[in-house]
């Protein structure tokens, strides 16, 4: 995928990427890989209704992490061994106010009716494919 037809994409779809990055610091990995491999344009539609309604059913709570304050729709305690790989998938890693070793990931924003519409069309004309939001999300942040 060219550089400039990703930065297309990550401005048609902002929603959507931000909702595939939640699931990706969460290690939910299963949840993208739902999306990225729907057999046509109607499921993975599906796909990210069910995400959407996960993301909805989560409460956002403002906790502090290494003594700063996130607000994030999930955190949990992790073992040492764990915290490079949150890290690498995007979560914030660090120590709550007891001292334990947590993850946090902050609530994404959600696709707009607009972009849905948007993604339903690009679907259904094939000239996007799901798999190519998914390694968007998947990807790396370049600072820049």
């Amino acid at each position: 995928m060219a550089e400039t037809q990703s930065v297309d994409l990550r401005s048609r779809f902002p929603g959507v990427i931000s909702l595939l990055r939640f699931f990706r610091a969460a290690n939910q990995l299963y949840m993208i890989d739902r999306f990225a491999n729907a057999p046509d344009p109607h499921t993975a539609l599906e796909v990210l209704r069910e995400m959407e309604s996960i993301v909805l059913r989560l409460t956002p709570e403002t906790i502090k992490v290494d003594n700063r304050q996130v607000r994030a729709c999930l955190h949990d305690r992790i073992r040492e061994s764990e915290t490079e790989l949150y890290r690498r998938l995007g979560a914030i890693v660090g120590r709550n106010e007891r001292n334990e070793l947590i993850f946090a990931v902050r609530c994404p924003k959600l696709p707009t009716d607009r972009e849905l519409d948007e993604l339903r069309r690009a679907l259904d004309s094939y000239e996007l494919r799901p798999a190519e939001l998914a390694a968007l999300a998947m990807a790396w942040r370049v600072k820049g």
